[in-house]
């Protein structure tokens, strides 16, 4: 392996997978610690990973491998990571084993190579990263994720239409063609990932299975004048997740989900869609606990679908005389923006419940993020 030196100057972080087949320490310049960080909602960002939006964290160095004591000085093995050139600047590593989005490689223009890590991998964060501002919104149709994740420590983060310090977007924005692009795909929305090898699409619930009370993660349709059309749609339920399992499986330090029975789901060739038999092509599984299943892009990495049979799981139903899942968590960032934007606020209905917020890195990231969900955000202007 090659060698590093390293000094004082240097902090070192551990990275790992939720399998743990990777595991790399991170070198970060103490004197630029801790970095500013932007929340990127670019179009590629979101396909790439399954979620709606990505943040990272840029190392003085490529990964180091993992030491016991003292200061590392091997470069890491990066043999168990799969590649995906993201564009021509940005190559993205990511489990060949649990689909982990770990590192990326950036080329600058004037040729030089920056290496960095994904937050979600860190084993800590607080005094590493923080994050200050939203970048790439025009990607997203409706200001994505920056709706609900409004501020840091009372602070407004500025939102961005594009890269750097470009046009700035007002809080709730939102693109003048959204409403169109709602009505156009009202009862059926596509999704995919990056490299488009995992493609499906969505029907809308019914508003009868909708009302039945077995189905809380159905939301019924209602009145509501302060919709476009004046009446909210069936949706379904979607949230928040700090938990390890979904951190360490996506590289995010926040998943974003959406509930969908397996019925609403469908191939390309219009069949449902089965994840036990006759599976979709270029599908990685990845068996995370008991019984319990994720499923990622063996080519892009993108994280596509959470599902169970675990009989005793507290999320969703299971059919005990089926191998199909009744319900699929699908990751909210494959859904096609350019049909209903990135919120997908006329699809879903956003819980004000975080899942395991007692996971997470940072308590101020839960804090952020629980008051822009609930709309309760009393900021300051940054």
């Amino acid at each position: 392996m090659s060698r590093v030196e390293a000094d004082e100057t240097t902090t070192y972080v551990k990275a790992s997978c939720l399998c743990q087949s990777n595991q790399f320490l991170i070198a970060f310049l103490t004197s630029t610690l801790p970095q500013a960080s932007h929340y990127c909602h670019c179009s590629i960002c979101r396909h790439t990973t399954g979620q709606m939006g990505t943040d990272g964290a840029v190392a003085s160095n490529a990964p180091l491998a993992l030491v016991e004591n003292g200061a590392p000085k091997d470069l890491a093995d990066l043999s168990n990571l799969s590649r995906y050139n993201a564009s021509p600047s940005l190559t993205r590593y990511f489990c060949k084993t649990c689909g982990a989005h770990m590192i990326f490689k950036l080329q600058t223009n004037s040729g030089q190579v920056v290496w960095g890590a994904t937050t979600g991998c860190l084993e800590r964060t607080k005094g590493i990263v923080q994050l200050r501002y939203h970048v790439h919104l025009n990607s997203t149709k409706d200001g994505g994720f920056s709706n609900h994740y409004r501020s840091v420590n009372g602070v407004e983060l500025p939102r961005y239409a594009e890269w750097g310090k470009g046009a700035l977007l007002p809080p709730d924005w939102k693109d003048d063609d959204l409403l169109l692009l709602q009505k156009k795909f009202e009862n059926e929305i596509h999704a995919h990932c990056c490299c488009k090898k995992i493609s499906f699409r969505i029907t809308r619930p019914t508003q009868e299975a909708s009302k039945e009370q077995s189905n809380w993660w159905l939301i019924p349709g209602e009145d509501d004048p302060n919709y476009p059309t004046g009446h909210k749609p069936p949706r379904f339920f979607a949230a928040h997740c700090f938990c390890t399992s979904c951190r360490l499986s996506h590289g995010s330090t926040v998943s974003n989900c959406v509930l969908i029975p397996r019925t609403n789901i469908f191939t390309q060739d219009g069949k449902n869609i089965t994840l036990s038999t006759d599976r979709p092509s270029n599908l990685t599984q990845y068996c995370s606990s008991p019984n319990t299943y994720r499923e990622f892009c063996s080519t892009c990495g993108a994280s596509a679908f959470w599902w169970t049979l675990q009989k005793d799981n507290s999320i969703v139903p299971v059919d005990e005389n089926s191998s199909e899942p009744v319900y699929i968590s699908v990751s909210a960032g494959l859904l096609s923006e350019e049909e209903g934007g990135a919120l997908l606020e006329s699809w879903v209905s956003w819980s004000e419940i975080l899942g395991y917020p007692e996971d997470a890195l940072d308590q101020s990231v839960v804090e952020a993020i629980q008051e822009g969900v609930m709309g309760k955000v009393d900021r300051k202007a940054s």
